[in-house]
């Protein structure tokens, strides 16, 4: 994500010269929307070939910091609270990723078994679709086979990669990880 920041930064610079101040904390706000978006999207679906375990979690925090840091540019950019706010779902993401497999089958079949609605807004760690997600790209048997046998899937689904073979989209909403305007 280096790469990238490094050229969000060069932009960021670009439409600071380039544009009236009025438009730079709208404009500003809506890319980081953007960016949030997109990385949610990358997480949560990702494609078949992108897995993530928990032990990934620093990394991406670390990514988090710096584009929290480019956006704040040490109080020249966004206030701190809006760069905080807007993503705040991608550290609650976060923290979804950051728990072992059995810990999220337990939350999955606690939700189901309670009837916590898709996308209602709930901690992410017990919305049903965001731990489909979650465990659909961990690369690890269990997730797989919890999977597998809860979606009635066949054994083999076409992935070599040692991890979840299960993918697919189950419905999770904007609502439910961007953060409230």
């Amino acid at each position: 994500m280096g790469q990238l920041l490094g050229q969000l930064d060069g932009l960021l610079g670009d439409l600071a010269t380039h544009l009236p101040s009025a438009l730079h904390p709208p404009l500003i706000r809506s890319l980081l929307q953007a960016l949030a978006d997109a990385l949610v999207r990358v997480l949560l679906d990702g494609g078949p070939f992108r897995l993530f375990a928990p032990d990934d979690c620093g990394m991406i925090e670390e990514d988090l910091d710096a584009l929290a840091a480019l956006f704040h540019a040490d109080g020249e950019g966004l206030p701190r609270e809006d760069v905080d706010r807007i993503l705040n779902p991608l550290s609650e993401l976060l923290t979804v990723l950051q728990l072992e497999t059995p810990i999220l089958i337990d939350n999955f079949k606690q939700a189901r078994t309670r009837g916590v609605p898709t996308g209602s807004g709930r901690l992410l760690a017990y919305d049903p679709a965001v731990i489909q997600h979650v465990l659909a790209h961990r690369p690890d048997h269990a997730a797989s086979k919890f999977l597998k046998k809860e979606f009635r899937l066949p054994k083999k689904v076409g992935s070599s990669s040692g991890g979840s073979a299960f993918t697919g989209s189950f419905g999770y909403g904007r609502v439910q990880v961007s953060p409230m305007s």
